[in-house]
């Protein structure tokens, strides 16, 4: 069959194919996707592949995808116990995450992550995330009970008020939806009564204002 073999107590364990494929648990590295057959590990129960290299947050595990010899994107681990999970692409060219019914997410050359679609959203303000569904859409924030789930709005990232500028809140242990602006400062809120606050976060009627609003005849 014009393979190379090693085999172990009896059992072959490398095979390199005629065509070059390399299979590692299995005979047939060909029979495998065309787009993933260079090289196969097969088990019969858990598999995998160890990139390792020494514990240090100075050395990476690297997994490269190169356009000849010149590199492309990359997977890359940094070690140590602060360690970071990278995904780099570089050029055009976009990571893609597949499933047996076909694309699920990609990151594309320009870093924006699309959720079941390969379109991005809105142009230059809406296309950093974007996540798609022919029927329903949405986002599940899920916090514990007595916490709160938060959408932020930053413009620097010093760890000042500035990464809190605009803040959109739910205070699940008072079932309240709560509306701050200018580092963070809650201007608007809806109780768990259907009332709306206005600089005021505890309003007692369905609009509530503290100060003085305007209309088309002047003050009020």
């Amino acid at each position: 069959s014009n393979q190379f073999g090693i085999s172990t107590a009896g059992t072959s364990r490398i095979v390199v194919d005629a065509s070059g494929n390399l299979g590692v648990g299995t005979t047939s590295p060909g029979g495998y996707s065309s787009y993933a057959n260079n090289l196969v590990v097969n088990e019969s129960g858990n598999a995998g592949i160890s990139i390792s290299s020494s514990d240090s947050s100075s050395n990476v595990s690297s997994l490269q995808f190169t356009g000849g010899t010149t590199r492309r994107h990359y997977i890359e681990c940094t070690n140590g116990s602060n360690g970071n999970f990278t995904f780099q692409t570089g050029g055009t060219g976009a990571f893609r995450f597949i499933d047996g019914s076909g694309e699920r997410m990609r990151i594309d050359g320009s870093g924006r992550l699309l959720v079941g679609t390969t379109t991005e959203g809105y142009p230059t303000f809406g296309d950093n995330l974007t996540i798609a569904d022919s029927g329903h859409c949405g986002v599940t924030i899920r916090s514990g009970t007595s916490s709160q789930g938060n959408i932020y709005f930053s413009d620097g990232s010093s760890g000042g008020s500035e990464e809190y500028e605009g803040i959109i809140q739910y205070l699940h242990d008072v079932n309240a939806m709560a509306f701050g602006v200018n580092n963070g400062q809650e201007r608007m809120r809806i109780d768990n009564s259907g009332n709306v606050g206005i600089n005021n976060v505890d309003p007692s009627t369905t609009l509530d204002v503290v100060g003085s609003t305007t209309n088309g005849s002047g003050t009020v």
